[in-house]
């Protein structure tokens, strides 16, 4: 991770000039995507996490009373 890290500093503070649009595209594509992927089924986990606890509660005081 720390090479990858170094080796996108280099690119974009050396090379930055020679880098085509589509350079650029296909980099934030490739790095970019697959973190917002992630971090949307982390979301969606989490969210179905809580319902489930929520929907166990309920019933918990449901049945209690």
């Amino acid at each position: 991770m720390t090479w990858t890290l170094f080796g996108v500093h280099e690119l974009y503070t050396v090379y930055f000039d020679q880098l085509t649009k589509q350079d650029h595209l296909q980099f934030f594509l490739r790095f970019f995507f697959p973190i917002s992927v992630a971090t949307l089924v982390t979301v969606l986990d989490r969210r179905q996490r809580q319902r489930r606890k929520q929907l166990t509660e309920n019933l918990k005081k449901y049945l209690e009373d």
